[in-house]
């Protein structure tokens, strides 16, 4: 039999684009893209929109790991109330079940005063520094948390941190660094607060750093959402 020529031969369909949407229980996801100071948008439709929030520092627009990234400031170690972050007062991840929470993260500096994603006073969710390391936490009066490696500073990194029943689960760069039990431990539900560049509402302190293309599940994240989240282009951006 001939072989077909080269024109006449079949296309192959193109892969379809992975989206955040496609994973179920998409609760929140923020693009960064609109120009700080101004609010930032919930893409998922579900209208938990981010405000800004301004103390002493400015937080500011710039090249993201996916188009445009928002740029938190804070000041060095050892200082609290000084730096900026968005918050919404009227949502938060319900940290009491499954969730999941996937992130881009660049620092420009990294120490134990800095505070990420957040509202321990209320969510009882805090993600963070822990010396040099960063920390997956929730609260109950006790913490409970799972640490990655050493930040490298100046870089991107994707960050996946969920709760699988009575399991945390921290993955970097998909791959799945640790995990640790919170088995007999109860957690609030606490749906009425949210932090993104610092935490609160009290003892603040803020990250120095960027932050691109947080998302927000009420479910847990297979390995293969995990490595669509990593793999889509280095990340994936909301239409």
């Amino acid at each position: 039999m001939p072989v077909m020529s080269p024109r006449f031969r079949l296309k192959q369909a193109a892969p379809s684009q992975f989206i955040p949407s496609n994973i179920a229980g998409l609760q929140a996801f923020y693009n960064f893209e609109q120009t700080v100071p101004n609010n930032q948008l919930d893409s998922s439709g579900n209208g938990r929109h981010l405000s800004y929030q301004l103390n002493t520092l400015n937080a500011t627009s710039t090249t993201g790991k996916l188009n445009s990234c928002v740029s938190f400031t804070s000041r060095p170690p050892g200082f609290r109330n000084q730096g900026s972050k968005y918050r919404i007062t009227t949502w938060g991840p319900n940290v009491s079940s499954n969730f999941s929470l996937s992130v881009w993260l660049k620092p420009r500096s990294f120490d134990a005063y800095q505070h990420i994603i957040g509202a321990p006073f209320s969510n009882r969710l805090y993600i963070g520094a822990n010396g040099t390391t960063l920390t997956f936490n929730l609260f109950n009066g006790t913490v409970f948390g799972v640490a990655a490696p050493v930040v490298t500073l100046n870089t991107w990194h994707h960050y996946v941190f969920m709760r699988d029943g009575t399991t945390l689960r921290l993955y970097a760069d998909n791959a799945l660094i640790g995990t640790a039990s919170v088995a007999g431990r109860t957690f609030s539900p606490g749906t009425a607060e949210f932090h993104v560049g610092g935490s609160g509402p009290y003892n603040e302190y803020y990250f120095d750093g960027d932050v691109d293309a947080l998302g927000v599940w009420s479910t847990v994240l297979s390995a293969a959402d995990v490595s669509n989240l990593w793999n889509s282009g280095s990340g994936v951006q909301m239409p």
